[in-house]
């Protein structure tokens, strides 16, 4: 099965074998972990949990979107917190760019490997077949 794949930035100057941001294969999104950073600049844009959070969901929204879905395709979430006091204001955020759908997710508290980074997220995504969305070519049928 052909493989795609989208990047915020260019992963391809950490040499051969790099990550990349998401996979598609098929109807199903793979996206490699996410922090709040600035894709310019790849530094964080805060040192506060909730712009952290915003820059990520900002991140993993950008991703989707250029395979032309939204954060409602995210059908699973594994969270990697910091510390588990940010569980809170994560949920808050996660709600204002997921607006129509349950999402499966599992939350772990860990030493994330760049200090500066108060949490990541990893998701899975799918894309619907026939997503709504999405105009149909002419003459299709519906």
């Amino acid at each position: 099965m052909k493989r795609e794949h989208h990047d915020l930035y260019n992963h391809e100057q950490h040499g051969p074998g790099s990550y990349t941001d998401s996979v598609r294969v098929g109807s199903t999104i793979y996206l490699g972990g996410q922090c709040g950073y600035d894709p310019r600049t790849m530094k964080p844009v805060s040192n506060d949990f909730e712009a952290q959070a915003v820059q990520t969901m900002k991140n993993i929204e950008a991703i989707l979107g250029s395979y032309a879905v939204d954060c409602n395709a995210i059908v699973s979430m594994t969270i990697y917190f910091a510390d588990c006091k940010y569980f809170d204001a994560w949920r808050k955020v996660r709600q204002r760019f997921m607006t129509s759908s349950a999402v499966a997710a599992t939350g772990y508290v860990c030493r994330i490997i760049w200090p500066e980074f108060l949490f990541e997220v990893t998701a899975i995504a799918y894309i619907d077949s026939a997503p709504t969305h999405l105009s149909m070519p002419t003459g299709a049928a519906s």
